[in-house]
């Protein structure tokens, strides 16, 4: 008997293309992305929604990056307004990946201003501004990061200062979108290290987490580009610098990895902070 449910069949088929993806079974992983979606899918717009999400994320990672800005386009109109921003983020990093690969200039700059136009269109469908400070600081960081790219350093700016980040109130969880936010945070940082913008890095570093609440986080969602390497970096008070360290690496040793991040980042820093101060960290900070 065929499956019916929808949630039944989402989990069927994030269950097979995962095991397709880990396994990096391509032929096996396009051929799951081939299949129609369910009408029994399609019929409910927060199943589909995920169903589109999930695939434009394979699809990334495939390369297939025409594909992937279609599946997210087919689904965002349906996505649920609690996890719009995420699902966002997800859409614009199908224009930031190809950054980070090899491949011609151009190609490159026209990835950044499909970014840049996914952002600002989804922003007037999506109305996500509403959703909370962390959501809107994980888009303007992306959207720093691209306009840095572009070569555009007023644009730049803007968004930097866009990013307004609340203290968290003692012993809250802090805002659902917490974790994106963080995963987002290093392009923010490299946009301002590239502007050589010292009251940007500040200001970044004013709305950092305490090692308690950091410790609350799933350590997967800190460790993206080292971000947590680059905020211990860059606070300016260095026995603060260790101890953070060190908390940060006892509460979440995945974090561990992230350090030759300090390295490459100590190369940016050079003009925006002390050098002295910054060589002296990331020695001990790579010996710890």
């Amino acid at each position: 008997m065929a499956e019916t449910d929808p949630i039944q069949l989402l989990t069927r088929f994030r269950t097979a293309l995962n095991r397709a993806v880990h396994a990096n079974a391509i032929a096996e992983t396009r051929h799951l992305l081939a299949q129609p979606i369910p009408r029994e899918v399609l019929a409910v717009p927060a199943i589909h929604a995920q169903v589109r999400r999930l695939r434009g994320n394979t699809f990334t990672r495939l390369g297939d990056l025409d594909a992937a800005h279609a599946e997210y386009s087919a689904g965002f109109a349906e996505v649920p307004y609690s996890v719009r921003g995420d699902y966002l983020l997800d859409w614009a990093m199908t224009s930031v990946t190809p950054l980070f690969r090899p491949g011609p200039a151009e190609a490159k700059r026209a990835s950044c201003l499909r970014g840049i136009h996914t952002l600002e269109a989804a922003n007037d469908q999506a109305g996500y501004a509403a959703e909370g400070p962390y959501l809107r600081g994980s888009v303007a960081s992306v959207r720093a990061f691209l306009h840095v790219y572009l070569a555009q350093p007023g644009a730049a700016q803007e968004q930097l200062r866009a990013i307004d980040l609340p203290a968290l109130p003692p012993g809250s969880q802090g805002d659902p979108s917490l974790a994106s936010f963080y995963s987002q945070m290093p392009k923010a940082f490299i946009a301002a290290l590239e502007l050589r913008s010292a009251d940007a890095v500040e200001r970044l570093c004013g709305g950092l987490l305490t090692k308690g609440e950091a410790a609350r986080l799933d350590a997967d969602a800190l460790t993206p580009g080292g971000t947590f390497a680059a905020m211990v970096l860059l606070r300016t008070d260095t026995p603060k610098f260790l101890s953070s360290l060190a908390g940060f690496v006892h509460h979440a040793p995945a974090l561990a990895p992230a350090f030759p991040v300090l390295r490459q980042l100590n190369q940016r820093l050079h003009g925006v902070l002390d050098p002295a101060r910054i060589a002296t960290f990331v020695d001990s900070a790579c010996r710890a």
